[in-house]
């Protein structure tokens, strides 16, 4: 809503005229009602201490430039093990241990402000909601919950983060809300690999083309094989020669099936890295993620290796079997 909205007059009845700013505080000290804008955090940041304290920072200057009256913060910190420390204000939260070596899991992060709009006495209260999550760290808490080929942890990964307000005037929480994004624009991001993205947008062909690819080479190969088989006479060496596709199509199967999976997952776990960077312990899970990240890609390429390797000695068996 812009300024000459707010102030636009707005006939109420006779003679009555008030401004649209006006109108809206007395409807607001009738019902005692606020509403709320929010937004989602959808790209994977990396964010340290400064990048906090230059976000208080336009906060702040927001305040300011209202001439808030009351201004404090609370800030959250949750830890992969359960641990979580509450800081009353900006200034206690630089005292935080940076030595913990528990990762962070999560930081949220509030702001309780009362702002007296010109023309007005009453206080006016907002409130700044800022949850962020360090995906880092809810990995190093949540690595273990794979059941099969469920990753719980792949429920978890895009979740970056929120920002919600709850205000009365809605220029006031827009002028807010702005502040916020520039400040997250501000952030450094992990560079998008465009490749891996595409790979992963068809991931679930992997496995049936490998198992597809590796059925075919077999079947031709045995294909070769049988002719030379079925030529002789030998009843014996017909019923070894039967038996000798079936088992190969059949391990064939088992081991395309192998190789595809492997090179599914793998390339599905390849994830953006995204994290709050506070502590010793978050050092150790951002390790952790770059290992497992390229261990990811190994295991892709092998398993791409063990799948053209296992067409090769398909082949090359037969065509021993048949010389």
């Amino acid at each position: 809503m812009s300024d000459h909205e707010r102030n636009s007059i707005v006939s109420v009845g006779g003679n009555t005229q008030l401004s649209f700013h006006q109108l809206q505080d007395i409807y607001n000290s009738l019902t005692g009602k606020t509403e709320k804008i929010s937004k989602n955090i959808e790209q994977a940041f990396l964010m340290n201490f400064e990048d906090l304290a230059q976000l208080n920072f336009r906060i702040a200057q927001c305040c300011e430039s209202y001439g808030a009256k009351i201004k404090n913060e609370n800030l959250s910190v949750f830890h992969v093990n359960g641990f979580k420390e509450v800081f009353s204000s900006f200034d206690r939260f630089k005292l935080y241990n940076k030595s913990n070596m528990s990762p962070v899991e999560s930081l949220v992060i509030t702001y309780n402000i009362i702002i007296i709009p010109s023309g007005s006495n009453r206080a006016v209260p907002y409130k700044i909601l800022i949850e962020l999550n360090s995906i880092a760290g809810m990995r190093e808490k949540k690595r273990d919950l794979a059941y099969g080929p469920i990753d719980i942890f792949t429920l978890f990964i895009n979740q970056y983060g929120r920002i919600s307000i709850d205000y009365v005037d809605y220029a006031v929480a827009r002028h807010f809300m702005t502040q916020i994004e520039e400040w997250y624009k501000s952030l450094d991001f992990t560079p998008e690999k465009k490749i891996i993205k595409s790979l992963q947008k068809s991931s679930h062909w992997i496995r049936d083309i490998i198992i597809s690819l590796t059925i075919a080479c077999i079947s031709i190969s045995s294909g070769i094989f049988s002719e030379s088989t079925f030529a002789s006479d030998g009843k014996a060496l017909i019923i070894k020669g039967i038996s000798l596709v079936f088992a190969a199509s059949t391990l064939g199967w088992l081991l395309g099936s192998f190789a595809g999976k492997l090179v599914e997952r793998s390339i599905d776990q390849i994830q953006p890295i995204s994290y709050l960077k506070l502590n010793r312990g978050d050092d150790v899970a951002i390790g952790n993620w770059h290992k497992k990240n390229k261990n990811n890609i190994i295991y892709s390429i092998f398993g791409i290796f063990f799948a053209i390797i296992l067409n090769l000695i398909s082949s090359y068996i037969f065509w021993w079997a048949s010389s």
